[in-house]
């Protein structure tokens, strides 16, 4: 036998094997590819509802779904999104503005997360191009206040009138 044929002996039980890993190698970029616009696009859905378990659940997926070694830019806006949403140095009196700052600080995640991901989107419409209901608006401003009577009320600050009918 020839070292010719030994190769084609070679290629022919050896290219089918290679072909299979191949594939699995391309699936799983895909896959992870999948996953990350996946992420970016339940962030961009829940924008406005950034207290939701699904968007704080996406937060936390970023590291995982955007290594730092190919996706650097994604890992600083996140690190400093994070470390606002951990800054305590705001106080009450501040609320408003650290609310501002963390929309900025979001929508430049989105922004660099989108450009990593070849989409094509402006930060003014990542900011701004959001539908809320008047519904949900109120809903929440009408929970926030009973939530608040509610604290009041087992705190001892408040009190509960009860009248009785005969």
């Amino acid at each position: 036998m020839t070292l010719n044929e030994i190769f084609t002996i070679l290629a022919i039980l050896a290219g089918p094997i290679l072909a299979v890993q191949v594939e699995k190698y391309l699936s799983k970029l895909r896959d992870q590819k999948e996953n990350r616009e996946d992420l970016f696009k339940s962030l961009m859905l829940t924008r406005a509802k950034n207290l939701t378990e699904e968007h704080v659940d996406s937060l936390n997926m970023i590291a995982l779904e955007f290594p730092i070694k190919k996706y650097r830019k994604v890992n600083d806006a996140w690190k400093e999104y994070l470390d606002h949403l951990n800054d305590k140095s705001y106080g009450e009196a501040r609320i408003d503005e650290w609310e501002r700052v963390r929309q900025d600080k979001f929508v430049d995640l989105l922004y660099v997360m989108s450009e990593a991901l070849n989409f094509k989107y402006e930060k003014l419409l990542i900011k701004r191009q959001i539908y809320i209901p008047q519904g949900h608006i109120l809903a929440n401003e009408e929970f926030e206040e009973l939530k608040e009577k509610i604290l009041e009320l087992l705190d001892g600050k408040r009190s509960l009138n009860i009248k009785t009918k005969q």
